[in-house]
């Protein structure tokens, strides 16, 4: 897929996920990863839209893999974060001073990436 074409894939993907219209993102996110299995935005709209479900542990994995691919994204690691944070409030307590390391890594990372 030309880079064009993705980089307006994604905008739209972005987009739908922002008005709520989960399945024409999810339908446009297929398309993008069946073009490129690595595609970081692609992971970071699907690691958005299960985050909007709740599914929150599949979100953490998909936006960690989404900052794992584009390490200079800060909005990769912010939604991660984001998402780890979601995870601490609600795992037990065993499991929350690691997450909330974890979070606070993910943002200092994309707060690092920031212009001021």
């Amino acid at each position: 897929m030309a880079t064009q074409t993705r980089h307006r894939d994604a905008q739209s993907a972005f987009l739908s996920i922002l008005q709520g219209r989960y399945a024409d993102a999810t339908d446009l996110i297929a398309i993008m990863l069946a073009d490129d299995p690595d595609d970081p935005d692609a992971h970071l709209a699907w690691g958005e839209i299960l985050l909007a479900q709740g599914r929150i542990e599949d979100a953490v994995v998909a936006l960690q893999h989404a900052a794992e691919l584009a390490p200079r994204n800060p909005k990769a690691h912010f939604s991660h974060g984001t998402a780890l944070i979601e995870f601490a409030s609600r795992e037990l307590v065993f499991f929350r001073r690691a997450a909330w390391t974890e979070a606070r890594e993910a943002i200092v990372a994309g707060l690092d990436l920031t212009p001021n």
